[in-house]
C-alpha cells in the first residue's frame, strides 16, 4: 500500500515544481508527524474493534514518510486470520474518534518479506478538504495565489499535511516565508513550517 502512495506524492511534487515560475513557490507543512501518528493510531484502534476477539491484531506503524501517506500495518496470529481480517475489513466505513476523519477502509495483503500481514488505510472523500480553504485564507492576504497543490495520495485521498503554494509574484513567496513560518496551523497545537526550498528542511 505505501510504496505506490509514496511514488504518487513524489511525482506530484515534481510535476508542480517543474511547472512553477522560479522562486514563486513555497512549501508548506501544516501537520506535524506527532499529530499524524495520533490520527493513524486512532483509526487503527477503531479498525481493530471491527475484528473478532480471537483474531485481534497488533498495530505496526511504518516510518514517518510512509506514515504520512495514511497507511498502517496489522499483524494477525495466523495466515488464515489475516485472510479473514482482510475480508471483514475491506470497504467498511470507519470514523475517527473525534469525527474529523471518515471514509471507506482500504485493505491490502502485505508482501511475504514484510513484518505485517495486511496494510490498511482509509479512502478520504474528495470533498473533505479543509486544508485548501485554510491555505487560501492564510496565504492569500500576502498576495495573489496562482495555485495550491495538496500532496494527496492518489490511492486514498489522504492528506499528508504538505502542500505547495504558488504565487503570481516571487516577492510574495519570500514574504510568505518570512511572515507565516511558525504561525499557527488549522490543526490544533501545530505551527506552520514554510520554506522557499521545495520541501527541503527538517520536516519528518
Amino acid at each position: 500500500g505505501w510504496l505506490p502512495a509514496m511514488r504518487s506524492l513524489r511525482s506530484a511534487a515534481r510535476a508542480f515544481s517543474v511547472s512553477r515560475a522560479a522562486d514563486s513557490c513555497v512549501y508548506v507543512c501544516y501537520i506535524d508527524i506527532a499529530t499524524m501518528r495520533h490520527r493513524v493510531v486512532d483509526l487503527a484502534q477503531r479498525v481493530r474493534e471491527l475484528l473478532p476477539e480471537d483474531s485481534r491484531s497488533q498495530i505496526e506503524l511504518p516510518p514517518a514518510p510512509r506514515l504520512r501517506t495514511g497507511w498502517w500495518g496489522l499483524r494477525l496470529p495466523t495466515d488464515v486470520q489475516a485472510v479473514e481480517a482482510q475480508s471483514v475489513l475491506q470497504s467498511q466505513d470507519v470514523t475517527s474518534s473525534c469525527g474529523t476523519l471518515q471514509g471507506e477502509l482500504l485493505v491490502e495483503r502485505a508482501d511475504e518479506d514484510e513484518r505485517v500481514d495486511i496494510w490498511c488505510s482509509v479512502r478520504i472523500p474528495a470533498e473533505h478538504d479543509p486544508a485548501v480553504d485554510f491555505i487560501h485564507r492564510v496565504f492569500g492576504p500576502i498576495g495573489p495565489v496562482d495555485a495550491v497543490h495538496i500532496l494527496r495520495d492518489k490511492s486514498n485521498g489522504w492528506d499528508p499535511g504538505q502542500a505547495f503554494v504558488r504565487y503570481a509574484d516571487p516577492a510574495d513567496a519570500t514574504r510568505a516565508v518570512l511572515q507565516l513560518d511558525g504561525t499557527p496551523s488549522h490543526v490544533r497545537g501545530v505551527d506552520l513550517w514554510v520554506s522557499g526550498r521545495s520541501g527541503g528542511g527538517g520536516i519528518a
